[in-house]
């Protein structure tokens, strides 16, 4: 972490003036404790709040004149720690208005959980036009005078908040905090301000009397926040937990996925919660998702802060059912990531409203894995689908993009096939599967207690099999999933050919409409088998249809150790989301992909581990049937990107 000051241990006196007043939150006994886990749940009925003391004084952007800074203070009343946990809260207003009485609800609710909370206020400059800045709406002439303007208020706004931290640091003894453990939670404005304390620690500003003090944190909360100089981003800098809807109109949701994406490329913690087809903002989007959100930012602090007395990151239980959200009635392709597993089970994606069980989209065979795979979902007329989880394991949902409206039959899932009541399909055996006649289908493919390695391959009947895969084995005993694209002939059958003596499952996920999709013969894009492994931390071209949107497969083999593969264009910061997991050295793993193809041809495969690449094009969407928009992160039950 860039540091400020070293940390000095003097505690000095309580100065300023203030009022206190006890708060009822919950309960009717002020002393009484909720049932629950620290730093978890709001084990405490009630707060006190010591209001408006001043932090610092420091002149007014527009006058002049001194100002004290003021800051309201909220602790949970009965509890007998002297080492508690700091929240800084910062609300917002677009640097020209808004009170720190605005987080007043949140921050008695973050008291009661344990921390210490200071509610802050800053200078403000009423006249600003920040929002105009960025938006692009000032007039040629006056665009430097108030951008410079703009610039004063956020910088302002950062040196207060770091004069905060100080004096925050400075009264440790008097409100029982541990002053290594300090987080900020930002709104709109002072979601962007959280930011800046995230990684602009080395630039701490002249406010306030406390210089001896550290300004540095441990962690952020971001309430639509957009980190605006992303080079000030730096190994060693805070991690960041971030929300953010689609549809936000004051800060620009796809500002938010690039500076998590730069903070992950440079080594950060740098967690986002997205809720697509939606547009509220900051404040409001929080307590609108907070029973969503609250459980992941409140393991997000505990591991970030190091509580060892809350509750540590726990994976999902098993037959647990997990929302995701997204742009209502559309279906969309998203990956599915299940890593920390408890043991052998499966991820279904589907209508929250669905019973679960009748089909798969992932499937691990063991505890410890990590396991990637893409699934088609439709969200429902409120912008909601589910993810269910049969084994305990954690989950990770990472948005590809949409299907144009009537692009996409997403018909109920259906199994074709499952040989697991009868023989084993033997080695070198060829499996018919029945759909609709002349129709291009998504299909879930499963290899289930494989008698050893090798690889299935969805084609026509009576096709010569081996130019391409679609799921691979390399061990006996396996269970692997993944997704494949397939044409069903004009007798409405498609065959399913394995390599390896394996049983097998096939689930229809749904089909494209006609003209949506141009399923071609499988081709291989990519193989660096006969050469060198692509390097760790490297990106590898692969080469298609300008300007087009493709669906491929990638397989991983020979690794040499854990890490993950991303299909992303060649211009583009690797780190926000994986399309394939990989978790030890050697193993050969598979798994589908949505790329887009630049104008001039070219994708990229950014590989964080060293490995070989076989890359297989399945096809083409048409123009328009596919809104491939940035990949993004829509759920992550580790409390991490």
């Amino acid at each position: 972490m860039k540091h400020h000051l070293k940390h000095l241990a003097a505690v000095v006196s309580f100065a300023g003036t203030f009022a206190v007043t006890l708060v009822a939150t919950g309960g009717t006994t002020l002393a009484a404790h909720a049932a629950g886990t620290r730093y978890v749940d709001m084990v405490f009925d009630t707060t006190t709040v010591a209001s408006n003391v001043v932090y610092a004084t420091a002149p007014a952007l527009v006058t002049g004149v001194p100002t004290d800074l003021l800051l309201d203070v909220y602790q949970p009343v009965g509890d007998t720690s002297t080492s508690r946990p700091v929240l800084i809260a910062i609300h917002g207003g677009g640097f020209k208005t808004g009170s720190k009485a605005t987080l007043s609800g949140i921050a008695q609710e973050w008291a009661r959980r344990g921390y210490v909370v200071f509610s802050i206020n800053y200078r403000l400059d009423a006249g600003n036009q920040c929002q105009a800045v960025q938006d692009g709406k000032v007039p040629p002439g006056e665009l430097a005078a108030e951008a410079e303007r703009c610039r004063n208020a956020v910088e302002a706004a950062q040196y207060d908040s770091q004069a905060a931290i100080r004096w925050v640091r400075a009264h440790a003894g008097t409100y029982g905090i541990d002053a290594t453990r300090v987080a900020v939670m930002g709104s709109s404005a002072g979601a962007v301000t959280a930011l800046n304390l995230a990684y602009q620690s080395d630039t701490p500003g002249d406010v306030g009397d406390y210089d001896g003090y550290d300004s540095a944190i441990g962690a952020a909360l971001v309430m639509s926040g957009c980190g605006y100089d992303p080079s000030k981003i730096g190994a060693g800098d805070a991690a960041v937990a971030m929300i953010h809807a689609e549809l936000d109109g004051a800060v620009p949701m796809q500002c938010a996925i690039a500076t998590a994406a730069i903070a992950r490329s440079r080594g950060l913690v740098a967690e986002t919660m997205l809720w697509y087809g939606e547009g509220t903002h900051a404040k409001g989007l929080y307590e609108k998702y907070q029973s969503t959100i609250d459980p992941v930012w409140t393991q997000f602090l505990i591991r970030e802060l190091s509580l060892t007395d809350g509750a540590a990151p726990t994976v999902v239980p098993p037959n647990s059912t997990t929302e995701i959200r997204g742009t209502p009635n559309r279906s969309a392709v998203v990956s599915l990531v299940a890593t920390g597993t408890a043991g052998g089970g499966y991820l279904q994606a589907l209508p929250c409203t669905a019973a679960a069980g009748s089909t798969s989209n992932l499937n691990t065979d063991a505890a410890g894995q990590t396991r990637a795979g893409l699934a088609v979902v439709r969200f429902d007329a409120g912008g909601t689908a589910c993810v269910y989880n049969s084994m305990a394991t954690h989950v990770v949902v990472d948005l590809q993009g949409y299907l144009a409206e009537g692009a996409f039959d997403d018909v109920t899932d259906a199994r074709l096939l499952d040989t697991r009541s009868g023989s084993t399909p033997r080695a070198g055996s060829m499996a018919v599967l029945r759909g609709e006649p002349n129709r291009s289908a998504v299909l879930s493919l499963v290899a289930t207690g494989s008698l050893g390695s090798g690889f299935l391959q969805a084609l026509p009947c009576g096709s010569a099999p081996g130019a391409t895969s679609n799921l691979n084995l390399d061990a006996a005993g396996q269970t692997r999933s993944g997704l494949a694209i397939v044409p069903f002939g004009a007798d409405g059958t498609v065959c399913l050919y394995t390599s390896a003596t394996t049983h097998l499952l096939v689930d229809l996920q749904g089909y494209f409409t006609a003209g949506t999709f141009d399923d071609i013969a499988d081709a291989r894009l990519l193989d660096t088998r006969a050469g060198a492994r692509a390097a760790a931390g490297g990106t590898t071209v692969i080469r298609g249809n300008p300007g087009s949107s493709a669906f491929v497969s990638l397989i991983a083999t020979g690794s040499l150790g854990s890490g993950y593969l991303t299909a992303l264009p060649c211009d583009a910061t690797p780190g926000i989301t994986s399309n394939l997991n990989i978790d030890a050295a050697g193993l050969t793993i598979a798994g589908t992909a949505v790329v887009r193809f630049d104008t001039e041809g070219e994708a990229c495969i950014y590989s964080s581990v060293a490995t070989h690449l076989v890359v297989d094009l399945q096809g083409y969407f048409s123009a328009g049937s596919f809104d491939d928009i940035a990949d993004a992160r829509l759920l992550d039950t580790r409390g991490s990107g």
